[in-house]
């Protein structure tokens, strides 16, 4: 971990999503992104997310168990959001890996509901 917290942001994407991993069992959703993207919790069915960059940012919510598969708001574009399956791992007793995703433009937030 860096000394200045700030570095974390400078962290490729796949170095950040180990970390974010860590907190995911707590959490019960774990971010995937590149730097600069915060995610705030409200309840267990809506989330905030912030692209606090310049750049144009491909989020995903990853969830470690199977959610439902409509539903799912952006209420900020009113806009529905897909959700995909990953079953790789449920032959050998893991779970499936249900990800929600949205691309965040610069400087904006989403408020990402779940049905």
């Amino acid at each position: 971990m860096p000394e200045n917290s700030y570095d974390l942001l400078r962290l490729p994407a796949g170095a950040l999503n180990l970390i974010r991993r860590a907190f995911a069992g707590e959490l019960g959703v774990e971010l995937n992104g590149p730097g600069g993207v915060g995610m705030y919790l409200f309840g267990e069915k809506q989330y905030v997310l912030y692209n606090m960059s310049d750049q144009t940012a491909p989020t995903n919510l990853r969830f470690a168990r199977k959610v439902s598969a409509s539903g799912w708001r952006d209420l900020v574009r009113n806009k529905g959001l897909s959700v995909k399956e990953e079953k790789t791992f449920v032959e050998s007793g893991g779970p499936v890996i249900s990800t929600v995703s949205l691309n965040l433009e610069p400087f904006t937030i989403a408020v990402v509901q779940a049905p």
